[in-house]
C-alpha cells in the first residue's frame, strides 16, 4: 500500500530536552493513524513537523513519495492541520468563521458555496450558522474547527488532540465524522492522550518521551503484548495497592477506579499470582484475568524504555 506520509529518523530537541528521538514510521493512504501518549510524549512536536510549521533537527518527511522539504509549496494545499487550540474567532459566527478560512485558502465561487454547504451538513452545524463561536459547546467548537480545517478539501488531515477535554458523547460523534472522511479517502493522523483512542484507529504509534515504544494495528499490538493482566476489586483499592507495592513480584500495579490492574510475567502461574496477593493480606475473591487495555499496554511497555 502506498504511504501518504513516510518519516525517516525524525529528531527534534528543545535545548537539552529530546522531543522526538529518531522516529521512523509510515502512514498508508486512506488510513487513520492515532499518535497516542501522555503530555510530554512528543505528539504536538511531531504533528507540527508533519504540518510543515516546525523543522526537524534531522530526518526527512515524504508526502506521497516526495521529499516534503523540497515540495512543500506544491503539497501544502493537500494538508489540513488543526492544532490543539484551533484559531476560531469567538466573536464571529459559525458561518463567518468558515467564510474566513475559505478566504484564507482562496476557495471561491460555486466551489466555495458547494463546499461550505457540504461541510455544514457533514458537521451538523447547519442549524447554528448564526451562533457566535464563543457560545458553542466544546464539542461543537471542535466540529467547527474540523469544518474550517477541511474547507480546502485536503487529502491529509492532521489533528492535534481534538478530543481533549471533550465529553464522551461528543468524542464519539467527532470520531464518526472522521470515519466518514476516511471512507471518502482522506488520510488522517490524530494525536490523543486518551489511550482508548488507539482502538478507534486503523494503526497507532505509542509515544513515550519522544520514542516510539510500539506501533501497528491495535488488535496485533494487543495480541503480541507479553504480560498477563489481572483485575482485582478489593474493599479499598488504594490500601490494597500500598500493601501489594511492598516487595512485589508483579511488573506493575495500577489504579483503575475502584479496581487494581496487576501485570505479571506470563510465565507466572495464576496460583502463584493468587498466593502473592494473599500473602500481603489482600483478598483474592474478586481476582480475574482480563484483556489488557491500551493503558495497561502503555504502562507495561513504557517501563521497558
Amino acid at each position: 500500500m502506498t504511504a501518504a506520509i513516510s518519516a525517516q529518523s525524525l529528531h527534534r530537541t528543545f535545548g537539552e530536552t529530546v522531543a522526538l528521538n529518531n522516529l521512523t514510521f509510515s502512514v498508508p493512504e486512506a488510513s487513520i493513524l492515532a499518535v497516542v501518549g501522555p503530555d510530554g510524549a512528543g505528539k504536538t512536536t511531531l504533528l507540527r513537523i508533519l504540518a510543515g510549521i516546525l523543522n526537524a533537527d534531522s530526518g526527512t518527511v515524504q508526502i506521497s513519495g516526495d521529499d516534503y522539504s523540497h515540495i512543500f509549496e506544491s503539497k501544502k494545499a493537500d494538508i489540513g492541520y488543526m492544532p490543539q487550540r484551533f484559531g476560531l474567532y469567538e466573536d464571529l459566527t459559525v458561518q463567518e468563521n468558515i467564510d474566513f478560512f475559505a478566504d484564507l485558502f482562496s476557495v471561491k465561487g460555486e466551489q466555495r458555496r458547494t463546499r461550505v454547504q457540504r461541510l455544514l451538513q457533514f458537521s451538523r452545524m447547519d442549524p447554528f450558522t448564526d451562533r457566535l463561536a464563543g457560545k458553542l459547546s466544546g464539542g461543537m467548537k471542535q466540529k467547527l474547527g474540523l469544518a474550517c480545517a477541511l474547507i480546502h478539501n485536503p487529502k491529509i488531515l492532521l489533528l492535534d488532540e481534538p478530543t481533549n477535554g471533550v465529553d464522551p458523547v461528543s468524542r464519539r460523534e467527532f470520531w464518526r465524522l472522521l470515519y466518514d472522511l476516511n471512507r471518502d479517502g482522506t488520510t488522517i493522523v490524530i494525536s490523543s492522550s486518551y489511550m482508548d483512542e488507539a482502538e478507534r484507529a486503523s494503526r497507532f504509534l505509542l509515544l513515550h518521551k519522544g520514542n516510539i515504544i510500539t506501533e501497528g494495528e491495535p488488535a496485533q499490538i494487543r495480541a503480541n503484548f507479553h504480560q498477563a493482566v489481572y483485575e482485582l476489586t478489593p474493599e479499598d483499592a488504594r490500601v490494597a495497592k500500598e500493601k501489594l507495592n511492598s516487595d512485589s513480584p508483579f511488573l506493575s500495579i495500577s489504579l483503575f477506579g475502584k479496581s487494581l490492574h496487576i501485570a505479571a510475567n506470563r510465565e507466572m502461574q495464576l496460583e502463584r499470582v493468587t498466593e502473592a496477593i494473599s500473602s500481603k493480606g489482600v483478598s483474592v475473591e474478586s481476582l480475574r484475568e482480563i484483556i489488557p487495555s491500551f493503558e495497561d499496554i502503555y504502562i507495561g511497555l513504557s517501563q521497558e524504555h
